[in-house]
């Protein structure tokens, strides 16, 4: 994973069926954004698999890159796989909008 992308990067994954249940293990075909800065990246945006179980999100893009986030104390915080904190907000229409923190903490 590029560091350019993980830094002020916003991924919207827009899921092409119903929302994904909490507890749901299930891969789901999407439609993913990734920007930064504002600014789309064309090359991860596009189709992308999405999973969600047990709190853990595992987010695959067009171009290979990979996001595993494991959940925090709080709802809706992660920390992805080099110890980025990560938001997600979720909105009607079964959008889910991660944003990463400009910084790594432990």
């Amino acid at each position: 994973m590029r560091k350019s992308t993980v830094y002020s990067a916003v991924l919207l994954a827009v899921l092409a069926a119903v929302g994904i249940a909490a507890a749901s293990a299930d891969t789901n075909y999407a439609t993913c954004e990734v920007r930064k800065d504002g600014d789309t990246k064309n090359k991860a945006s596009g189709p992308c698999t999405f999973s969600q179980r047990q709190g853990y999100v595992d987010i695959d893009l067009r171009n290979g890159d990979t996001y595993s986030l494991r959940p925090m104390d709080k709802p809706h915080h992660f920390k992805d796989q080099k110890g980025n904190k990560v938001v997600r907000t979720v909105s009607g229409g079964g959008t889910h909008e991660y944003k990463w923190s400009t910084s790594a903490s432990s």
